[in-house]
């Protein structure tokens, strides 16, 4: 039994040596993956996202990171299967988020944007931005306000800003669908569509507005196909 535990003891030993180099790995490429990913430089990112996952495939917030990296690669149906690992992982998607600090210029601009002043709108958003950066709630009424008053590409960019301050805020992945369905004629922009209708739709089967996600992914289908 003596020259047995020996054995154990140094078993022990690597294996606890072996799990904090692991993790340290794997918090170091996360790290390098998010720094390339808020860079907007996708190809990096998603090559980085891919080799945290391997050592940690339950962390949802890296598939869905790599999925809106690879979705930027236009490499959709890989993108697509993030998502869903996503969602079989039980990640915790919200329709709304506390504007924190911001909560008094948020509440001014919802009601300046219900008024159809929108202008005053934008001014008290981006005055809430200030007090609670990155925050996916603001961004995303940003990119309302924006297409609200014509400007569709800036909508459709803050849109993407919110999903990259907090992929979970699921209400963000339907509007930016809708821009590129807005400008379906351009090169790109009906796969684009497709691929982030079908993501809102896979996060939120049950809402209101999935008879029109299916409507918009048909007409733009139907557009790819008369290309060919």
């Amino acid at each position: 039994m003596k020259f047995r535990i020996k054995p154990l003891i140094v078993i022990l030993s690597l294996f606890l040596f072996i799990i904090p180099a692991h993790a340290s790995e794997l918090s170091k490429l996360i790290e390098k993956a998010d720094a390339a990913f808020h860079a907007d430089d996708y190809e990096t990112a998603a090559e980085l996202y891919t080799q945290a996952l391997e050592i940690d495939p339950t962390d949802y917030m890296a598939w869905l990171n790599l999925g809106f990296s690879l979705a930027e690669l236009e490499r959709y149906d890989e993108s697509l299967k993030c998502y869903e690992k996503a969602v079989e992982l039980g990640a915790p998607f919200v329709r709304a988020l506390n504007p924190g600090d911001a909560s008094e210029l948020y509440d001014k601009a919802i009601e300046n944007y219900e008024n159809g002043d929108y202008e005053k709108a934008l001014k008290y958003y981006i005055e809430a931005l200030e007090k609670s950066p990155s925050n996916a709630m603001i961004l995303y009424g940003i990119g309302w306000t924006h297409t609200r008053m014509g400007n569709s590409m800036k909508g459709e960019n803050y849109f993407k800003k919110a999903i990259k301050a907090n992929p979970l805020f699921k209400s963000s992945y339907y509007p930016l669908g809708a821009r590129y369905y807005d400008r379906k004629e351009s090169p790109g922009a009906p796969e684009k569509c497709i691929h982030f209708v079908s993501v809102y739709y896979l996060l939120s089967p049950e809402d209101e507005v999935v008879e029109y996600s299916r409507r918009m992914i048909e007409e733009c289908q139907e557009l790819l196909e008369n290309q060919q």
